[in-house]
């Protein structure tokens, strides 16, 4: 069997022990879907609140990390560190390093694009303020602008199931660094064109196309090499024992 196979065999064999979870999340995409039509409804045409942004953005980040099973999200290990219990048992396993690693992300992706396909198919399908905002080509490109996000944000839960020796105060300073940065983003896209981060990828989507779908596709490509690499680099040097 290739390592291809085998790593779709593990990540099929997670997400089957997951139907609960895909089910709720299924449901879950209808009701955002139907929370999305509505707040944009009686929103002006290309003015959506923040709340309205971070809304959009989390599903597309953590809702569907939010369903993996409870063996696979991080937990304290022994020494402080942070790790999926699943990824360190498949790692004391026959398995190849390419084999463990392909099949974290096969198994998050297999899973979370679908979701977030799905949640764009229903808004298109439900708001009427969406079909005149945008045609079916320009959503289409909205539509690979979201996904290729959801793509290279989404890459960080898999990669970091291989953990990370953390102390709390190493923990706080990560997150103050990191969402201060997704902040300084945020406010930068509103301060320079003028509203969030929903208006400005649709109007890259009508203006430029085709040099927002290179674009997102190629942030996309090296943002999963970048945590493939991550995750290669940190599997020897992670003692689980300890």
């Amino acid at each position: 069997m290739s390592e291809w196979k085998q790593a779709c065999w593990l990540a099929m064999f997670e997400v089957k022990s997951n139907l609960k979870g895909i089910i709720t999340l299924a449901a879950m995409a209808v009701g955002l879907s139907i929370f999305f039509t509505l707040v944009f409804s009686i929103s002006e045409m290309e003015d959506v609140t923040i709340v309205y942004d971070i809304f959009f953005v989390l599903t597309f980040w953590v809702v569907a990390a939010s369903f993996r099973p409870k063996e696979i999200q991080l937990k304290k290990m022994n020494g402080g560190t942070w790790a999926s219990p699943y990824f360190v048992m498949l790692n004391q396993l026959p398995i190849t390093k390419n084999v463990l690693v392909m099949s974290r992300f096969i198994g998050f992706f297999i899973i979370s694009i679908p979701f977030n396909v799905l949640v764009l198919t229903l808004i298109y399908a439900l708001s009427t303020e969406f079909r005149e905002a945008m045609p079916i080509t320009t959503y289409i490109v909205f539509s690979i602008i979201w996904l290729c996000i959801g793509f290279t944000v989404g890459s960080m839960f898999p990669a970091s199931d291989v953990g990370e020796k953390m102390s709390m105060l190493k923990l706080v300073i990560f997150n103050i660094l990191f969402y201060g940065a997704l902040l300084a983003i945020y406010v930068g896209i509103f301060y320079v064109y003028g509203q969030g981060v929903v208006a400005w990828t649709m109007h890259a989507a009508r203006e430029w196309p085709q040099l927002s779908i290179a674009v997102s596709l190629l942030i996309a490509i090296i943002n999963f090499l970048f945590a493939k690499g991550y995750i290669y680099k940190k599997i020897d040097k992670i003692d689980y024992l300890v």
